[in-house]
């Protein structure tokens, strides 16, 4: 490793905002891949449903899901 790059690592891990960021970061991205997966979940049961009120429910879920997905995106810049 050069120099440059092993103190940009050290400063990483000894500044506690960029840790702390960086720790928040993963966080939101691990909630970020499960809300993507319940998501594809409801959409997969949606044409399945028989009932008005399945349906109703998980279209309701799924809007929930998209509106916190895009919330997580907008936290961590994507």
């Amino acid at each position: 490793m050069k120099l440059a790059k092993i103190t940009k690592m050290l400063q990483g891990l000894l500044d506690p905002e960029q840790g702390r960021a960086g720790k928040r970061e993963a966080a939101i991205a691990e909630v970020l891949e499960k809300l993507r997966r319940k998501e594809t979940k409801y959409a997969q049961r949606l044409p399945l449903a028989q009932t008005d009120r399945e349906i109703a429910k998980l279209e309701r879920q799924l809007k929930v899901c998209r509106a916190q997905i895009r919330k997580a995106e907008q936290v961590l810049g994507l």
